[in-house]
């Protein structure tokens, strides 16, 4: 893809004559030139703070140089783990996920000012058809260059130039982002601390019914609530605006604005509704427990939202402006344009909604009148287009898999997050895998389906002696003779088959399951099902590996749990199912997939595949031996 980029110049604001890596004014012969990747246009140290030392930089770019890149990001993540979140499984990276309150339904050309390690541009590069990035620090621009060849961004402008003297025309840009907060960005970012120039110039190449996004810590109202200790996202040090001073700093420049309460935090807001949606913000206080399972919670925040709860819309709105700790501000240059969430409200009815950002996608949870949800609209994350329309899609097997569409609405499923803790709720989980294994059953896995996923795991073992084991290669053998002696038959696959995707309905005791982005028609029946049981052995909010191992001993409720699993998949599939075994193959399988993929999970896997290479389970073993 070839961008036709466009700079106007620093001086005289002309536009600039591009001739391949050299820009140049022909009002006033001043000529900008390309370098390392990006266009300089002040060819000089720009004297500011440092978001990210020298130091550190340098080591990144050093690491990356005597390394391939992906093998240079894990080693300076070993060493810099606080950046692990920047540079590790970017595909997941929600912390442009604001934008979805102010993204709308025909997008073009975006820029984002100051993203250091350029984060947020990677993931702004799969929804905008250009995306320009200015920052003033060389090295950052050679790393972004760097992370853009890579990941084989070709739709990335790299930029280096003051902030307040950006070189672009009037009326530019559809979103402008910062890569960081508000008052991060002033501190580090702008000459004087006043931010007023910089709005100005923000304001100039925004387009008419464009929108700029401000991310906006409100740390020092906050902490008047829950103690001076609490850690937000890093920016303790950094002199705050709070809520009210940010707000009259964008009136003030002309700015018009809509503004939206964010948690837990700007780089993960997971959660986030309008603040004058005082029914959302109820709505959220109330259930917001039923999102949160197997996470440890404090009890003053569950005091506290407990309390709120109870207030009127009115209250819940004045408290939510005064102490909320995140606040995502949209700000547009006149009148206020409509977003693709006032296309989805006003394609579906409805008024208020609360909006929930996800590993691959955002949701809207559309509530009705008396404080209930009706609705369920998914919007991928990653595209460059939205369709007019929102089709209403019902999942029935074997029309499991998301549709086609960027955009679709779902009816909701009564229920909250399935509590992984909760023994009975996890048999529940069990029994409905297996009677959708049923309703999805097919023909019996053959030798061939089980000679590909076997030749794959021994083709990587023969190529790291410490894999290449007799025992491994035993477990193998066992396996296969386990598949041939019985009659497994394909199902299909949910592909992340896990308590967050699961929705348990107690009155009723139903589960329900969402996010189906990994589904598959034919599989592997053990797939979801060994998975998942390798996943509660993991689960601790602070040792997963640990918790592994401490559960392959357990003699007191894992083991009951388990023993109820057992029996109830040995009668699905009218055989004794030898679960340790089942388990070490897909550990052995993962540990190989992530060497061949060079994934970041392979560490863990591998030290687990050391847990299990010589001692046995404590439960359920079952052979027919």
């Amino acid at each position: 893809m070839t961008i036709n980029y466009k700079f106007s110049c620093i001086q005289c604001k002309n536009s600039l004559k591009n001739n391949f890596n050299e820009l140049k004014c022909e009002n006033c012969n001043k000529v900008y030139y390309k370098k390392n990747g990006y266009f300089d246009f002040c060819n000089k140290d720009i004297p500011r703070k440092k978001i990210i030392s020298e130091n550190t930089i340098k080591d990144l770019l050093k690491e990356i140089e005597n390394n391939e890149y992906d093998q240079g990001i894990k080693n300076f993540t070993k060493n810099y783990p606080m950046f692990s979140t920047e540079l590790i499984n970017t595909k997941f990276d929600q912390s442009a996920d604001s934008v979805f309150h102010c993204i709308r339904t025909n997008n073009h050309r975006c820029l984002v000012l100051g993203n250091a390690l350029g984060n947020k541009v990677e993931v702004l590069s799969n929804i905008f058809d250009e995306v320009y990035s200015v920052e003033i620090m060389d090295e950052l621009l050679i790393f972004q260059n760097k992370r853009c060849t890579n990941s084989n961004l070709m739709n990335v402008i790299l930029v280096k130039n003051e902030v307040e003297d950006l070189p672009f025309c009037n009326d530019f840009f559809d979103l402008i982002v910062l890569g960081t907060s508000f008052s991060k960005f002033i501190q580090y970012y702008v000459k004087q601390e006043s931010p007023t120039k910089i709005l100005n110039e923000i304001k100039r190449i925004l387009k008419i019914g464009g929108c700029v996004c401000f991310d906006i810590s409100n740390q020092p109202r906050y902490n008047l609530i829950f103690g001076k200790n609490h850690e937000l996202d890093n920016e303790n040090k950094v002199q705050e605006f709070n809520f009210n001073e940010c707000l009259q700093i964008f009136k003030n420049v002309g700015f018009k604005s809509k503004t939206y309460w964010a948690l837990p935090s700007l780089e993960r807001p997971y959660f986030s509704t309008n603040i004058e949606d005082g029914l959302a913000i109820r709505w959220y206080l109330k259930n917001f427990k039923s999102f949160l399972k197997g996470t440890r919670i404090q009890w003053k925040h569950k005091v506290f939202y407990r309390i709120f709860s109870l207030l009127s819309k009115n209250c819940i709105k004045y408290i939510t402006k005064k102490f909320a700790p995140y606040f995502v501000v949209c700000c547009y240059k006149e009148e206020i344009s409509g977003s693709l969430e006032d296309f989805i409200l006003k394609q579906t009815g409805y008024t208020n909604c609360v909006t929930n950002s996800r590993r691959i996608k955002t949701v809207f949870i559309l509530l009705n009148k008396n404080e209930k949800p009706e609705y369920i609209v998914h919007c991928k994350r990653y595209g460059k287009e939205f369709p007019s329309k929102i089709p209403l899609v019902n999942r029935v097997f074997p029309k499991m898999a998301n549709p086609e569409d960027r955009v679709w609405m779902e009816d909701w499923k009564a229920g909250r997050t399935l509590n992984p803790f909760n023994h009975d709720e996890i048999i529940e989980s069990i029994k409905w895998l297996i009677k959708f294994q049923n309703d999805s059953k097919q023909d019996r896995l053959t030798k061939n389906d089980i000679i590909d996923d076997i030749s794959m795991i021994k083709n990587e073992m023969k190529k790291y002696e410490k894999l290449d084991k007799t025992n491994f290669k035993n477990w193998l053998e066992k396996y296969e003779e386990f598949i041939f002696k019985n009659n497994i038959r394909k199902t299909a696959i949910h592909g992340d088959f896990w308590y967050t995707n699961m929705l348990y309905d107690k009155k009723h005791k139903k589960v329900s399951l969402v996010d189906w982005e990994n589904y598959r028609d034919i599989g592997n029946p053990f797939v979801d099902l060994i998975t998942f049981v390798i996943r509660l052995m993991m689960l601790s909010p602070t040792n997963e590996i640990q918790s592994f191992k401490e559960k392959m001993y357990d003699n007191g409720n894992f083991n009951k749990l388990m023993s109820q699993v057992c029996d109830l998949i040995n009668n699905h599939f009218q055989c004794n199912v030898d679960v340790e075994l089942l388990i070490k193959i897909s550990i052995l399988r993962t540990v190989m997939i992530n060497i061949k993929y060079k994934n970041e999970a392979y560490y863990t896997y591998d030290k687990l595949l050391h847990i299990i290479e010589d001692n046995d389970f404590s439960f359920c073993t079952n052979s027919d031996e």
